[in-house]
């Protein structure tokens, strides 16, 4: 049968045309279980049809025709039982293999994790207003327009003197389950003998649950941020807020008092670019989405690894020295590559460095590349040689490996630990930032 420009100013004939599609398909797949007389009966059928399809479009003609040779092939064919459910379930398996496809060979999801990519991604962030008067918890509209910027508000107010008893671990929000809980029960004080008062909090798989999640040792970790008060994990002394920091810091609470008051920021979700690297190599300068495990480290720092795991682990990171290169980090917290400065000036380090030169690093904590903190003198061609006193660290770039830093070296794990990492081990580049939409990043890839 040609299809040709016809096809596109005839219902008729395009109708006629997938109608036929469908009857071939059925017939080539039954043509084992009907007999050959019944199989010529059906293809003559189609030959007529075809016949019609070829000639001046004659509407009725076709109609008739068309009309003819679907009672022929109902009489013929062996009807699918649950043909619907059939068509549905084929077009999900369609579906599904081009999600697939383009997750795998094109464009893959990220979440940022930390904040080592600040100020440029932002990763999942909590803060505390337990003790900050100043910040009201906004209404439910509001509410709503900070979840679009990727906030999520958690608050509990006590409704009398309440003491609290216990609280439930958090169940882990997902694809198979969209939403998740976590329960505190109080005894009422100035009702003793009452029932015990419940409280659930609810959260989605869209929200940003109430809950740190950490890979060590293969394991995964979840630390709640809502726990009874007697958990010393994640407390804090100093004021300041890590991550895994219990937002519960009492037992009793009058009435009116909050029992928790925070609000969690979702990291940057993303699209990471795998088809780029396939026609160009990685550039410095690029966010580059790498895999990583301990077997790739050539040569941990005084046997650090950064807490890398046998398996592979995801990364998200800034390139910043090839293959072949000498890198240093200076006093002003520059790198200098080969012996020239790297500015705001060069590409994808408009916002690691700042482009007034008066301010240095003690202005912000994400300005700059960090050396401190890494006090040990490691010498040969693949790690960092740390002269603290000199304000200098200095490594030779292995051909095909590249040095991966975080935009905030301050919180980092990255190539100052690990070294090197191999070439064959980036993924792809980051593309996208597709939620939170009202976020400033929101849109193509921030360099």
């Amino acid at each position: 049968m040609i299809n040709n420009w016809r096809w596109f100013i005839s219902k008729t004939l395009r109708e006629t045309i997938e109608d036929r599609k469908q009857i071939q398909k059925m017939l080539a797949a039954q043509r084992d279980l009907i007999k050959q007389k019944k199989t010529e009966e059906l293809e003559q059928s189609l030959a007529k049809l075809d016949e019609l399809c070829l000639g001046p479009i004659d509407k009725e003609a076709l109609e008739v025709g068309r009309e003819n040779t679907l009672q022929t092939a109902d009489a013929i064919l062996i009807p699918y039982p649950d043909h619907k459910y059939r068509d549905w379930v084929e077009m999900f398996l369609v579906v599904a293999a081009l999600v697939l496809a383009f997750r795998t060979f094109f464009f893959q999801p990220f979440k940022i994790p930390t904040s080592s990519m600040q100020p440029t991604l932002f990763g999942i962030t909590h803060k505390n207003l337990i003790n900050d008067d100043t910040r009201q918890v906004p209404g439910k509209a509001v509410r709503v327009a900070n979840w679009f910027r990727g906030e999520t508000w958690y608050h509990l107010k006590a409704k009398g003197h309440w003491k609290l008893l216990r609280v439930s671990p958090p169940s882990k929000a997902g694809l198979t389950k969209p939403y998740g809980t976590t329960k505190l029960t109080f005894e009422d004080l100035d009702k003793p003998g009452s029932p015990y008062i419940e409280r659930t909090i609810w959260y989605t798989w869209f929200d940003n649950p109430p809950y740190i999640i950490t890979h060590n040792a293969s394991q995964q970790t979840i630390t709640p941020l809502i726990r009874f008060p007697d958990n010393p994990r994640g407390n804090n002394p100093r004021g300041k807020n890590p991550r895994g920091e219990n937002m519960i810091s009492k037992e009793e609470f009058n009435q009116g008092e909050d029992v928790f008051k925070f609000k969690v920021k979702t990291g940057d979700h993303l699209f990471v670019n795998r088809i780029t690297y396939n026609f160009r190599n990685p550039r410095r300068g690029d966010i580059s989405v790498f895999t990583i495990k301990k077997s790739d480290v050539i040569t941990p720092l005084n046997g650090s690894n950064g807490d890398l795991q046998e398996n592979e682990m995801f990364y998200i990171k800034r390139l910043v020295g090839l293959g072949g290169e000498q890198v240093s980090i200076s006093k002003d917290r520059h790198l200098i590559i080969n012996g020239q400065r790297l500015t705001s000036a060069t590409r994808g380090f408009e916002f690691v460095y700042s482009p007034n030169t008066n301010e240095h690093a003690e202005h912000s904590v994400y300005s700059g590349h960090d050396s401190k903190g890494h006090n040990n003198i490691f010498n040969n061609d693949q790690k960092f040689i740390y002269e603290n006193k000199l304000g200098i660290s200095i490594t030779n770039v292995p051909m095909n490996y590249f040095l991966m830093f975080g935009d905030n070296t301050a919180s980092s794990l990255d190539s100052r630990i690990w070294g090197a990492i191999p070439k064959k081990n980036v993924v792809g580049i980051s593309s996208f930032v597709y939620w939170p939409p009202f976020s400033p990043r929101f849109g193509w890839s921030h360099r």
